[in-house]
């Protein structure tokens, strides 16, 4: 079974005393195992997000998908350029929280 993990990046065009925020697109995640439990989605939303003075990513959400599922952003890609240049990232559950991917 694979889950999409979707994010939600910020950039901080501050300081970090004083910072300005600025949302930047995300990032997709595309994770298999062969079966799902609560822990283990909290695990990877854990290594996917990340949080210092100038940048920050969280998970805004997460969802079951096919096995053949690509991202609205991979769609696009296809639709406009023809070829996906910037895939989602796919790997499995034990590849990813290893830190393989």
């Amino acid at each position: 079974m694979k889950i999409c993990f979707y994010t939600q990046d910020y950039e901080n065009y501050g300081t970090d005393t004083e910072p300005y925020w600025k949302a930047k697109g995300g990032e997709d995640f595309i994770i298999e195992a062969p079966e799902w439990t609560e822990e283990m989605a909290n695990n990877v939303c854990e290594a996917i997000s990340e949080n210092n003075p100038f940048f920050e990513r969280s998970v805004i959400g997460w969802g079951k998908v096919s096995d053949d599922h690509m991202t609205q952003f991979e769609r696009d890609q296809l639709d406009y350029e023809g070829k996906i240049d910037y895939p989602a990232v796919r790997a499995s559950y034990e590849e990813f929280i290893k830190g393989s991917v």
